[in-house]
């Protein structure tokens, strides 16, 4: 099993907003892959945003047969574009822990949102 984390960043309203999420991906026997929230994360619109930047970083690797466990969503995840921030935080965090080369520009419009990768365990 491997880990990854990301944190996103940006300033709504004039204050900051800063959203981490942590991931883990192991290669399973079972044919596709299959996403879900750690026990005890709630559904919010930073889990959903989270949710679905794993999905586009494991469409974007490429590659099957992997559980993908959405660890942690942690910091100010009631501000506004709470699931933008989880999305990309999300999305990185994937890519790092499957040990993938990525480029910010991979990620598109992160609509001001910037980035702060964390290493891969």
């Amino acid at each position: 099993m491997r880990y990854g984390s990301a944190l996103a960043e940006t300033v709504i309203n004039g204050r900051k907003c800063v959203i981490r999420v942590g991931v883990s991906v192991e290669r399973t026997s079972t044919t596709g892959s299959r996403v879900r929230l750690a026990d005890g994360l709630a559904e919010s619109a930073a889990s959903a945003g989270a949710w679905s930047g794993v999905q586009f970083a494991q469409r974007r690797v490429g590659r099957d047969n992997y559980d993908i466990v959405i660890r942690e969503i942690t910091g100010d995840v009631d501000c506004p574009m709470a699931g933008m921030g989880a999305a990309i935080a999300a999305t990185v965090a994937a890519w790092v822990a499957y040990g993938d080369e990525w480029h910010e520009a991979d990620l598109g419009d992160t609509s001001g949102w910037s980035l702060r990768r964390q290493a891969s365990i």
